[in-house]
């Protein structure tokens, strides 16, 4: 389903078309901002002028077009803080959806943070704890505390930068009053926050739209010397965003707007952000990470309708299915992508490796069936995770099992659950050597279950991946005998497979641990 969303806010309109999925996948089509800077204007004189209206409607207009010509099936609009606190908001309203063709609800600052954490608990990467969810916007600031689906609080306050700015009426650079004024107004709003949930509750901060990852993306840039691009997943420690705050707040504005990555749009009112910011630090951990969401409102615009309607239209496997398809598609295109002994075939050698320890798994898994009790469920996402498994190869064959969790966890994966798309980064990451463990930085946090079903599958993959060390296949078949103390794994091959018996030898040591059996891998004699 195309969906349209349209987020009229308080210092930009914002308009995403997306293909949505479900289970938190979308595919972005059409990205498009426009800055017009409302709620500097509502804080200065109660309402929106009738120049800034005309602004806005040219840029609905424009949206109008953009959504006609991609043949949106549904559309989305909502109008946040600064057309909801404007004196003739209502006729603004009005105006606008005249342009559009389409209602725009106007809607309360609670709606706003349940919308915007639906948009952050899709992010694969969402930390598998507690977070302090923050949204500020040019009139609003929308915290959020939960875990992944799971919102126990949210907020919305009048802290918007740019409207605190024209508000208090701050100096550029700010002065010591400017300061405190800041960090009063703050402290009041923070209150009810601060006295339910204690600091040390609150381990990660994840900011969504432009502010504050402004100053995340900032911070970042200052260690690593560039920019990171737009829509990443980038972090920072608590001591890097006090110190970009620092500096923004100490600095003349001409020495400001020469620190790597600024962000000149925001010049008014950067600095009342990094005073807020500080005031948000006070209310999590001292070592607490800030991390960037590149999904926010309008995202989670686009997930609300694919919760209520994708889902009942579509096949979730048959999208799983293809969304896998299209990950071995990028397989296709590394070094060695061609098999000098079989010229003639359109497979690397790694897509070919991957459908032989598929082969493999789902044997393997089908004859410990009695052992370990799982599903077709967990079945399917094995022989997913065999395919795609040598995936982190595009970046580079060193580390490429932690190279692909990478990749896994910085991008959709349509038609997997949150939990599926976990197990996956999971299988993908520790493949190789490494033993599952409750908490992995690209995996995320596993429940005791979810580890105990990571270690098994983990286990299979790793002696199918054994058994297919020289990827030629030279292993036709594993036949598995289950003894009470041991495990018999005989191979049948016509071909010379000591390579492969040494290497599925050298990774039977986490199915020995959840078999609770030795293993022996042996050729079949006489077979």
């Amino acid at each position: 389903m195309r969906v349209a969303a349209i987020d009229c806010g308080s210092n930009s309109f914002h308009l995403l078309i997306a293909d949505a999925y479900g289970h938190g996948s979308i595919e972005v089509v059409e990205d498009d901002k426009s800055l017009l800077y409302l709620g500097s204007e509502v804080a200065k004189t109660g309402e929106i002028s009738s120049a800034s209206l005309t602004r806005a409607r040219r840029v609905i207009r424009h949206y109008k077009t953009l959504i006609e010509r991609h043949e949106v099936d549904m559309v989305r609009c909502v109008a946040t803080s600064a057309i909801r606190s404007a004196n003739n908001g209502a006729q603004v309203i009005e105006a606008l959806s005249k342009s559009l063709g389409h209602e725009i609800r106007v809607i309360s600052g609670h709606e706003e943070a349940e919308t915007i954490f639906r948009a952050m608990s899709a992010l694969s990467a969402l930390p598998e704890t507690r977070i302090l969810g923050c949204d500020m916007g040019g009139g609003s600031l929308e915290l959020m505390v939960g875990q992944r689906h799971e919102l126990e609080y949210s907020c919305s306050v009048p802290l918007g930068a740019s409207r605190i700015a024209a508000q208090l009426k701050v100096s550029d650079p700010l002065k010591e009053e400017d300061i405190q004024k800041i960090i009063f107004e703050s402290k009041n709003n923070f209150k009810e926050l601060s006295e339910n949930w204690p600091r040390n509750s609150l381990p990660y901060i994840v900011a969504s739209s432009g502010t504050l990852t402004s100053l995340i993306s900032m911070a970042r840039a200052k260690i690593d010397g560039f920019v990171s691009p737009p829509m990443t997943i980038i972090s920072a420690e608590a001591n890097e965003i006090q110190d970009i705050c620092v500096e923004i707040i100490s600095s003349k504005p001409k020495d400001r707007r020469k620190l790597l990555g600024y962000d000149k749009a925001r010049d008014a009112y950067l600095s009342t952000a990094a005073v807020i910011a500080l005031e948000i630090m006070a209310l999590v951990s001292k070592e607490c990470i800030w991390m960037v969401s590149p999904y926010a409102l309008r995202e989670g615009l686009v997930l609300n309708v694919a919760d209520k309607h994708v889902l009942e239209l579509s096949d979730e496997i048959a999208i799983a299915n293809k969304t896998i398809d299209d990950l071995v598609a990028r397989i296709k295109h590394i070094r060695n992508e061609q098999d000098t002994q079989k010229p003639n075939s359109n497979k690397s050698l790694l897509v070919r490796h991957g459908e032989n320890v598929e082969q493999i798994s789902l044997s393997l898994f089908d004859q410990l069936k009695e052992l370990h009790n799982l599903n077709s469920s967990h079945r399917r996402i094995l022989g997913y995770a065999a395919r795609i498994h040598d995936i982190g190869e595009t970046i580079s064959h060193s580390k490429h099992d932690q190279h692909g969790a990478y990749i896994l966890s910085n991008i959709p994966l349509p038609g997997l659950s949150p939990s599926e798309s976990k197990l996956l980064r999971a299988m993908v990451c520790w493949h190789r050597s490494r033993d599952p463990r409750v908490n992995e930085q690209y995996v995320g946090r596993l429940s005791d279950e979810e580890l105990e079903v990571a270690n098994w599958l983990v286990a299979i993959l790793r002696i199918a991946d054994g058994a297919d060390a020289g990827k030629s296949k030279a292993i036709d078949t594993i036949k598995i005998s289950i003894n009470p103390d041991v495990l018999f794994l005989r191979v049948i091959s016509d071909l010379d497979c000591e390579l492969e018996l040494y290497s599925a030898r050298r990774k039977r040591h986490l199915l020995e641990k959840v078999s609770n059996r030795d293993v022996i891998i042996e050729l079949a004699v006489g077979v």
